[in-house]
């Protein structure tokens, strides 16, 4: 019988909820286990958030546990951890190591060099982080992320921005899969009104590690300015040390709204997540926020900063979205709501609602010029009025070169080739002159320019003794050619039913459909936070 398959996961500091890479291995490790596969997770040792009884537990839902040596120092517990865990991977009878974060990622070539198939995840770009910016640790970890480069046979990426930046700086290809979060259980507040005295609503929620990154100082500073009878609760544990801790309730002593509730889990963490007004996460830097998915599946409002990793650049105000082109936006969503199984049902009728009417075929302006035309059609009205001009060739290399070319830059077109008919009736009377080519006169009313034959004389005032004046007779007889055209490509134009479909719809889903964005103030409302700001609507 086949053993099972086996794998290796490290750079967790142990199957907890300390962090989001902690909670990520834990549920990843237990699922795999539970699918049937031999899980060992190396583990940092040390003390147990969860509680002293976890401290050495070997076995956790069906993963095998092994605690490596540690320095417990700070910047040296995560190396030396990740080192011996390498170490004894590389060694040990398993199909697949699974290494979490950039820093652990270094030793990435321990278990490859003992042909070890290597997963890496990137849980963020830790060397931004800002405890890391300078120093060993910065380089340490910047090693790491090309070592996973060079000798991952994967690399998994939590956000689009991330695979962007690996994509960029590498050329390295990785594979994009966000983190998910368990289905929600909801309570009432107990526990929460027992210990801190919070009620339903009665507070805005952080919830996260303390570390600088998550921009903590802002969301203090400014909550302190803020007119409210909200608290401001701010739960979760230091990282490494508890400097930041000490600092965050200095800053904070002064305001008895603000509370730190410490490192907290199971029922505790539900009904703080069930009961908050508002949960807020103004990160500087993120990876994929698991405690913002999991504020957003209790149902929070949830006011976040700016970056990619919390704000998804996509999603726009009911206001914005429902502005411009409202034709594009209504088939994108259709396109997607089909993809997708019906989740962007609202999205296609809410569009469906504000859609501006058909215009009519009478309605639509289009003459010699108008930039929204296709080339094609003016080299079709070109055959129409002059006919087919290769008549005239014996031979030719390439026939698109002969095609009419519009530059949406700068506006401009051009007719190549203006002698292609060889002095043909139609192009020297019917539609131009023996002064002016009908092309010439084609191309200038495409420019939208009027059309003028001119004269040399002689002129003594002129250093060059020479000059060029109108010559009105036959201008006058090229600008009746001139419109002689565009009356005959008016009434052309709209002759070929499947032409004028074409038209149409060129039209309306380039500026019939077009809305104008109307600015109500709505998405800026605050209400019970800020009521000034209310009272202006």
């Amino acid at each position: 019988m086949k053993d099972r398959f086996a794998v290796s996961m490290f750079g967790q500091k142990r199957l907890s909820r300390e962090g989001g890479i902690e909670i990520v291995v834990k549920e990843l490790c237990t699922r795999m286990a539970r699918d049937g596969c031999q899980v060992t997770c190396y583990n940092r040792s040390g003390h147990h958030v969860s509680g002293a009884e976890y401290d050495n537990k070997i076995e956790y839902d069906g993963i095998r546990q092994k605690f490596v040596p540690t320095i417990e120092r700070k910047g040296l517990a995560a190396v030396s951890s990740s080192f011996f865990a390498a170490l004894y991977s590389a060694f040990g009878k398993y199909d697949v190591v699974h290494i979490h974060a950039e820093g652990p990622a270094f030793f990435s070539w321990l278990p490859k060099m003992f042909r070890k198939r290597v997963v890496v995840t990137i849980h963020g770009i830790d060397w931004q982080r800002e405890k890391w910016k300078s120093g060993f640790g910065s380089k340490f970890i910047r090693q790491g992320e090309k070592n996973a480069v060079k000798y991952a046979d994967e690399i998994i990426v939590l956000s689009k921005g991330v695979q962007d930046y690996f994509k960029d700086t590498y050329g390295r290809e990785t594979h994009f899969i966000p983190n998910g979060v368990n289905r929600p259980e909801t309570r009432e507040a107990g526990l929460i009104t027992e210990k801190f005295g919070l009620t339903k609503d009665s507070y805005i929620l952080f919830l996260g590690r303390l570390v600088p990154e998550k921009g903590i100082r802002y969301l203090v500073e400014a909550f302190k300015n803020v007119k409210t009878d909200k608290k401001l609760v701010i739960a979760g544990g230091s990282s490494d040390t508890d400097s930041f801790m000490v600092e965050l309730k200095e800053l904070a002593k002064d305001d008895d709204r603000i509370i730190f509730t410490g490192f907290v889990q199971g029922q505790m963490l539900d009904e703080l997540y069930s009961n908050a007004y508002i949960y807020t996460l103004p990160s500087d830097l993120e990876g994929m926020p698991l405690s913002l998915l999991e504020a957003m599946s209790y149902g929070n409002c949830c006011l976040v900063s700016d970056i990619s990793e919390c704000f998804y650049k996509g999603w726009e105000t009911s206001e914005k979205y429902l502005s411009g082109n409202m034709m594009r936006k209504w088939k994108a969503a259709k396109e997607a709501d089909k993809e997708y199984d019906g989740y962007f049902a609202d999205n296609v009728k809410a569009i469906e609602k504000v859609l501006p009417p058909t215009v009519a075929t009478k309605d639509i302006y289009v003459t010699l010029g108008s930039p929204w035309v296709p080339t094609d059609i003016i080299d079709d009205f070109i055959e129409h009025l002059l006919g087919d001009w290769r008549r005239y060739w014996y031979s030719i290399d390439n026939e698109e070169d002969f095609n009419t070319k519009h530059d949406e830059l700068t506006g401009t077109w051009e007719i190549p080739f203006k002698s292609r008919y060889n002095h043909d009736v139609k192009v020297t009377r019917t539609y131009g002159t023996d002064r002016i080519n009908a092309l010439y006169i084609l191309e200038r009313t495409l420019n939208m320019k009027s059309v003028a034959v001119t004269d040399e004389v002689v002129c003594k005032t002129n250093s060059s003794g020479k000059k060029r004046v109108i010559n009105q007779s036959e201008t006058i007889l090229a600008i009746e050619k001139q419109n002689k055209m565009i009356k005959m490509f008016q009434k052309w134009i709209w002759e070929d039913e499947r032409r004028k479909e074409r038209l149409e719809m060129i039209f309306e889903n380039n500026f019939s459909c077009v809305r104008k964005r109307i600015f109500d103030g709505s998405f800026l409302r605050f209400p019970e936070i800020v009521p000034c700001i209310k009272a202006h609507f």
